[in-house]
């Protein structure tokens, strides 16, 4: 306090009249000081330099109060009262007749908007602040000169009371016989009251040379503040609820604490004349006074101090001081256009634009209609056409853009190489194709929500390659929820999450629904696939099942009528992933103590915060509580959209938020009051995740700005608290280490097309290396499902058009360090039997003995068995051919792995049913050898363990480096959804085939014919079946290694097109049974 002095001093005199201002005051919202005029005029001025903003006529007559809220500015005049924009703007203006003379008002508060304005006219009005009209009228029994509010209203009138009034139904509570003369200046802070004013002395009214106090909880006076010069205005101090400043007219003024009155400090302001006016900043970082000959005096102790803590922002003039030299001869093309924000009118988009051709008119009836009209034909000669002519238009032979690009199937280009009507290896792409630009009105394919299609041979026939030229993954959208894509995608290129979902996936976890290790699995195979396309059949179908998910909506299902994910859907879901990470993190923290890379990951992302609740009348702090947040949500101001000028801004609101509560019980008033909620975030972590919020257009078109969304952001802590700076302020701060830097890293949009559900896309930066200016570490690309384009970044972070809305925003802190630890793979389950039996199930295998290391290339056989859980959909066409609408929805029910080389050779040591929540519609018994109860550990004679635990002890084969010897496993995998490498596959289903004579050969039929044996007589049965692949796969290196190989291919399709390609024992069955096995056809999946 002692190092006030005036740093700036400002003039608002026009020369021609002295004493024109009437009132000053801070805006708590934005960096302005508002003055009123005598004359009626309204002026703002900018900053610590006071520099000139707006000026209007906002009144006829004098300005006796003007009172800057969130909503715009108040002014009073003695008939009117006015609410403006911060431009000048005016959005209504209120008169009253019968109120002739207002002098003061004051604003009740956020959650409810009113206006309560008083005078000389004794009586007191309530206008509703967003519609300017009265709604409250209230008869005094004397005029009211100021009004201050507090947990009370307090109401100074000329003949030195204090009318104190509920400030809701505005009753008269309690008086206050101030002073004897009239009052001068009061204000409340807490449950103090302070007041000035005159006295009668000796028969003369005098200033009275102390400032009065009193505790409003009692009405009791407390020790009064000596102040000789003579009090004339008084505040408190908006941050220090005991302090007040005390004024006199001479421009001496007092900083002291009402609680030690005689602790005070004395300054004096430079003037000339009189003080008429002052005010202080909502920060207390600054103080400006007015005198009679119109100056305007600032004062703080720094040298740039700040005037508002929210800081709305401001729209600054554009100002150009190019000037513009030309000489006679000089093109006019030589001037500049003007820059334009929004898109012109005339601006035609190429797609509202239609070739429609020539029009085709009968010659007789234009005649007749010339000649009606009175008009001349045209010269132009006009030419019949007789029935039987054809008429060439132009626009008719136009090709026009297909509405969606869909490859060829693997089948029909199969054929057409065998034609010859296309060639190996000429394989074309979806970026190939000519495509839109993005503009407000278009949409590029690649936005578009891309469709599988379906053959008779199933999915694995679509042409996903199509769809993908990059070494990135998409994700298959023919499974339920997968609405989810675009998070999944997102979230696995980000470090933390990947490193530690996978760490975790492959160590002790107990947990049977656990989608952390689900994602760690995910992960993992979007990581290996180098460009293929993957699915997140296990994930989604963890994640259906979760109570929690179900009990927030965010879980469809197939039969869902009229109901479709949007944004807010998705906001949930992330939120939903974060927190269910935080409760695996407490569940493991309760039994053995949370492992490493969770913990980790959870500090990756978890937001420290802090809530305070604070009491609206005494100012006293109740509660503090400390909570975490996972996710950031935008919070928008509810009015003057417009006035936003950055993201950063945005962000540092949402950052520190203040809430107006209802009325709760305060311990100190012991009373009912309001409550004020503070939550403010305390330090952040490296993975920033901000939900945008977009509930609306007037959101949309922010982010619609040119370069709206920055690339990096710069926060820093002051405090407690964190704020959000510009790039240019950050620049210039001096402590660079307080400031840290987010990188943007992935941006996820909700793609709206007219007539379709929206779908959703993202936008990634997918290198890790966030600090280097090497451009291949600045490449993004678009995920949209299994769609994946290389995109510039301009293309990447605008928003084009209304089709397209963002939806989550990603930041990654600058240079972060992913700490290494050991990635311990738990073996455990392939050394112990692992049940969900209630009673003890039949053995068939022997476990892996510790003398069994697994080693990379170790032989191992596998076969799997599937159930269906949906039927397949088919609709039949006109021309009588089927359609596959959606394939039949099949899931792992059985797996069997068996040793391929070693004493134990053959011998199984998995041999696993799966068991699931899901309703079986069909067992397929007689291809798969499950019948009903199987898959049941209550009922089961088999070993039923959880998907989970026989997806990871597959997945930890793989991990080993292990060789699967199976017949027909490109389905098998598919379907278990296993990504296994090509040079960890040998299929026998390929071993034994040429791509010549377009079918590949049965399990069955190879055994038959190879080994002599007949297998599969009544049921499949996969150890069966997987010892039969090992003994073909030693069948083929035998072969080979004889040079007998070919031949024996040739005589193997000679002898299966003799024998239909079934045993002779088949061959000889009924027609009915022979049909059982299916048709004949081309490269047909379904081997087994």
């Amino acid at each position: 306090m002692d190092a006030w002095k005036e740093i700036t001093k400002t003039t608002e005199n026009d020369g021609v009249s002295t004493c024109s201002l009437s009132s000053i005051a801070f805006d708590p919202y934005s960096e302005l000081v508002w003055t009123g005029h005598k004359n009626g005029q309204i002026k703002s001025s900018f900053g610590p330099s006071l520099t000139s903003y707006t000026q209007f006529i906002g009144h006829e007559g004098p300005v006796h109060q003007v009172l800057p809220q969130e909503r715009g500015v108040f002014s009073l005049s003695s008939k009117s009262l006015r609410l403006s924009n911060r431009k000048g703007t005016i959005r209504w203006r209120y008169q009253d007749s019968d109120c002739i003379d207002y002098r003061a008002m004051f604003y009740q508060s956020r959650n409810n908007p009113e206006v309560v304005i008083g005078g000389y006219h004794q009586k007191l009005t309530v206008v509703n602040a967003e519609r300017g009209i009265s709604i409250h009228k209230d008869k005094n029994v004397s005029d009211i000169f100021i009004m201050r509010r507090n947990r009370l209203l307090c109401c100074g009138s000329t003949n030195g009371e204090i009318i104190l009034r509920d400030p809701n139904s505005f009753q008269p509570v309690n008086k206050v016989v101030a002073h004897t003369g009239t009052i001068s200046d009061i204000d409340t802070s807490g449950n103090l009251l302070l007041s000035c004013g005159y006295s009668l002395r000796h028969g003369t009214y005098m200033l009275d040379p102390f400032v009065k106090v009193w505790d409003l909880r009692n009405l009791s006076s407390l020790v009064p503040i000596p102040f000789p010069a003579g009090p004339t205005i008084i505040r408190m101090h908006p941050k220090l609820s005991t302090t007040a400043v005390v004024c006199s007219c001479s421009g001496q003024f007092h900083i002291v604490d009402t609680g030690n009155p005689l602790d005070a400090k004395l300054m004096q302001i430079p003037l000339t004349s009189y003080l008429t006016g002052m005010d202080i900043a909502s920060t207390g970082d600054a103080m400006v006074f007015t005198d009679v000959e119109d100056n305007i005096h600032l004062w703080s102790p720094l040298e740039n101090p700040s005037f508002s803590d929210l800081k709305l922002p401001i729209q600054l003039p554009n100002t150009s001081t190019e000037t513009v030299q030309l000489e006679n001869n000089d093109p006019l093309n030589s001037i500049g256009l003007p820059y334009y924000k929004d898109e012109l009118l005339s601006s035609w988009s190429k797609y509202l634009i239609f070739d429609v051709g020539k029009p085709i008119l009968d010659s007789n009836l234009l005649i007749a209609k010339q000649i009606s009209e009175n008009s001349h034909p045209v010269p132009q000669e006009i030419k019949s056409f007789h029935r039987n002519q054809i008429i060439e238009v132009p626009w008719l032979n136009r090709k026009l853009i297909s509405e969606g690009a869909t490859p060829k199937f693997h089948s029909e280009r199969q054929k057409d190489i065998m034609s010859g009507n296309d060639i190996e290896g000429s394989a074309s792409y979806f970026e190939e194709i000519e495509d839109t630009i993005s503009g407000p009105d278009s949409i590029p394919k690649f936005y578009q929500r891309p469709v599988i299609k379906y053959s008779k041979f199933g999915i694995e026939d679509f042409d996903f390659g199509f769809y993908n030229k990059t070494k990135y993954a998409g994700l298959e959208t023919d499974i339920t929820n997968s609405y989810c894509n675009s998070v999944l995608q997102l979230l696995s290129y980000v470090p933390s999450f990947s490193k530690a979902a996978i760490s975790h996936s492959l160590g002790p976890c107990d947990l049977m629904e656990c989608l952390l290790c689900e994602l760690g699995f995910l992960f993992a195979m979007l990581k290996e696939s180098t460009g293929r396309n993957c699915q997140a059949t296990n994930f989604l179908r963890a994640f259906s099942n979760s109570s929690f998910a179900q009990s927030l909506g965010i879980v469809f299902d197939d039969y869902s009528d009229g109901t479709f994910p949007d944004s807010f859907v998705i906001q949930k879901f992330t939120k939903f992933m974060l927190t269910e990470i935080s409760r695996i993190a407490d569940y493991e923290d309760k039994k053995d103590g949370t492992s490493f890379p969770v913990s980790f990951l959870l500090k990756s992302f978890c937001i420290p915060e802090m809530q305070t609740y604070r009491c609206g009348i005494c100012g006293i702090t109740s509660q503090k509580i400390k909570s975490s947040l996972y996710i950031i949500d935008l919070h928008y101001p509810s009015q003057q959209l417009e006035s936003i000028l950055s993201f950063e801004w945005l962000f540092k609101m949402s950052l520190d938020r203040r809430v107006d509560l209802p009325p709760g019980w305060c311990e100190y008033c012991l009373a009912h009051q309001p409550f004020l909620l503070r939550s403010f975030i305390r330090s952040l972590p490296d993975c920033l995740f901000i939900n945008t919020q977009v509930k609306h257009h007037e959101h949309w078109k922010l982010w619609a700005r040119k370069n709206w969304l920055p690339k990096k952001l710069h926060l820093r802590r002051v405090n407690d608290t964190m704020q959000c700076v510009s790039q240019k302020i950050s620049n210039l701060d001096k402590d660079q280490q307080s400031l840290s830097v987010y990188v943007l890293r992935g941006i996820i949009y909700e793609i709206r097309q007219n007539g379709e559900e929206p779908h959703f896309v993202s936008t990634i930066r997918v290198s890790d290396n966030t600090s280097s200016d090497n451009p291949d570490d600045n490449r993004w690309y678009i995920f949209n499902d299994f769609l994946v384009k290389e995109v510039t970044e301009e293309e990447a972070l605008t928003v084009h058009g209304p089709w397209k809305i963002p939806i989550i925003v990603y930041y990654e802190k600058l240079d972060t360090k992913i700490p290494q630890w050991d990635e311990v793979s738990d073996y455990t389950l392939l050394y112990q039997p692992y049940s969900l039996n209630k009673n003890p199930p039949i053995n068939k295998i022997q476990p892996l003995t510790t003398d069994e290391m697994l080693y990379p290339k170790m032989l191992v056989g596998i076969d799997s068995e599937f159930v269906a859980l949906q039927q397949e959909e088919t609709e039949v066409r006109s021309d009588g051919t089927k359609s596959t609408i959606k394939p039949s929805k099949l899931s792992l029910a059985r797996v069997s792995v068996l040793r391929g080389e070693g004493p134990n050779k053959g011998l199984p040591f998995i041999d696993d049913y799966v068991a699931t929540d899901d309703k079986v519609t069909d067992y397929l018994t007689e291809y798969s050898g499950i019948h009903p109860g199987d898959l049941d550990p209550d009922r089961s004679p088999y070993n039923v363990v959880p998907l989970k635990v026989a997806y990871k002890k597959l997945r930890l084969l793989v991990n080993a480096g292990c060789i699967f010897v199976g017949h027909g496993l490109q389905k098998d995998f598919r379907i278990i959804n296993l990504l296994v490498p090509p040079e960890q596959v040998v299929d026998t289903v390929d071993l034994f085939f040429l791509s010549s004579r377009q079918r590949k050969l049965s399990l069955k039929f190879l055994a038959w014919y190879l080994l002599d044996e007949e297998i599969q007589l009544t049921e499949h049965d996969s150890i069966e079946d997987a010892l039969t692949a090992l003994k073909l796969y030693d069948c083929y290196d035998k072969l080979k290694s004889q040079g007998k190989l070919e031949e024996t291919l040739d005589n193997i399709y000679e002898v299966g097109r003799r024998f239909k390609f079934r045993p002779p024992s088949v061959a000889s069955m009924s027609l009915e049974d022979r049909n059982s096995y299916g048709d004949e056809s081309v490269i047909s999946n379904q081997t087994n």
